[in-house]
């Protein structure tokens, strides 16, 4: 997604929500922060393969991720 122009993730974020609003659950992998946080209601923060935390995304800042 990174590569992606602004437009084109605009679109995407509103197909997301509308995919979540409606009920369903939405997985996206992504390392795109910045996007990550503007999308998600909860993330899952992976390293190696493993899981190192569940934080809900807007108490989550960039730094802490980024290890």
């Amino acid at each position: 997604l990174a590569a992606q122009p602004g437009e084109e993730l605009d679109r995407l974020r509103d197909v997301m929500r509308r995919v979540a609003d409606a009920g369903s659950g939405v997985l996206l992998v992504e390392h795109n922060l910045e996007f990550v946080r503007n999308v998600s209601d909860r993330v899952l923060e992976m390293r190696d393969g493993r899981a190192v935390s569940l934080p809900v995304s807007s108490q989550r800042n960039r730094e802490a991720v980024i290890r």
